[in-house]
């Protein structure tokens, strides 16, 4: 099984190949490098994406937490953060 990433536009790019190198089977996709990114997505949509993707999102934004709780308290499901 591959675990699968979706990393935030703010995300260091030496942070993915350092995950890669931990183990090969692991899928980084920029969220920049996703078809339906556009520029200026809400947090909402964001977990939208990572959902769609089936990939953790990896992020330094604080607020996507707060997001993750309403989705949870909704009975709703994500991927991670």
């Amino acid at each position: 099984m591959s675990i699968r990433y979706l990393v935030d536009e703010h995300i260091s790019a030496r942070f993915t190949p350092a995950l890669f190198l931990m183990n090969p089977a692991i899928e980084i996709v920029p969220i920049a490098e996703h078809p339906q990114f556009v520029a200026g997505l809400s947090d909402q949509q964001i977990l939208h994406l990572s959902q769609q993707a089936q990939a953790l999102f990896v992020t330094q934004a604080a607020s996507i937490f707060l997001h993750t709780v309403a989705l949870c308290a909704q009975g709703q499901q994500h991927c991670g953060v």
